[in-house]
Formats: C-alpha cells, structure tokens, sequence
C-alpha cells in the first residue's frame, strides 16, 4: 500500500501549490505495530483539490475545509493612456528632433560642402519641419490654456 498524499496550500493566498506523500513514523508505527504516518502540516490536506476551471484558481475554504473554485480577479492595472497634452508635447518633442537631426546639412551647406542646388530640397524639408515645430507648440499652448 502506498503512503497517502498530502495536498497543501500557500498560507497567506490559499492558493494550491504543493503536494508529497505523507513520511512514517517510526516511533509511533513500531508501538502501534502497523503503519502510522506523521501529522499534516497547518496548511495540508488529505482531499485531493479540485480541477481547476478556466478563469478560475483552486484555493483552500477554512470554511468549507475543503477545495474550491475562485475566479481570477484581473489584478493588471489598465495599460496608462497619455493625456492630450501628453500627446501634444510628444508630437511637440518629436518635431523639434527630427529637425534637429537635420542640421548637419545646413552646417555642410554654411560650411560650403552643398552648393545652393544641393541645398535647396534640404532647405524645404527644414522649413516644413519649422512648421511642423510652430503646430506642435500651438498645440500645446492651446492645451496649456496659454
């Protein structure tokens, strides 16, 4: 006959975690002239738990002494959604980059390294990304009730 298993629970969430056979005591198996095995500990069981069901976990009832069903209650924090404002200085940030990643070209055409034709297409892309710099700040000055 194999020794019976022994089901327990995380102590704080009641939560199943563990299970192993029960251990024999000798001591008390040689008085008693037949097999006797050591006590459950404070947060173990004979009764098998449950199966668990979808959405639900498998918790121990001090009520019930006994398994049961509990449905997951979603802890996850609902994912944080920018502000308006918030989307405006990042649209605000983000014109001001991209224009800034642009200024090596008008320090090769001060420089002389581009000709005025060279330059030219550079220029009007930097003088839209001025503009798109100029939106962005109304835009958030807007918000900003300025």
């Amino acid at each position: 006959m194999s020794a019976p298993m022994i089901y327990c629970w995380d102590i704080e969430t009641k939560k199943y975690s563990y299970s192993f056979e029960a251990q024999i005591d000798p001591l008390e198996t040689e008085l008693a002239g037949h097999d006797v095995y050591c006590g459950l500990p404070v947060n173990g069981t004979y009764s098998e738990p449950l199966k668990p069901k979808k959405g639900y976990e498998v918790i121990w009832s001090d009520k019930k002494e006994n398994w049961i069903n509990k449905k997951i209650e979603n802890d996850e924090p609902e994912p944080y959604e920018p502000t308006e404002l918030e989307k405006a200085y990042e649209e605000l940030w983000k014109a001001k980059k991209t224009l800034s990643d642009t200024d090596y070209r008008t320090l090769k055409y001060v420089d002389g390294l581009y000709t005025e034709e060279e330059y030219a297409p550079y220029k009007e892309e930097r003088a839209q990304l001025r503009q798109a710099v100029r939106d962005a700040q109304a835009k958030v000055d807007e918000l900003e009730g300025k």
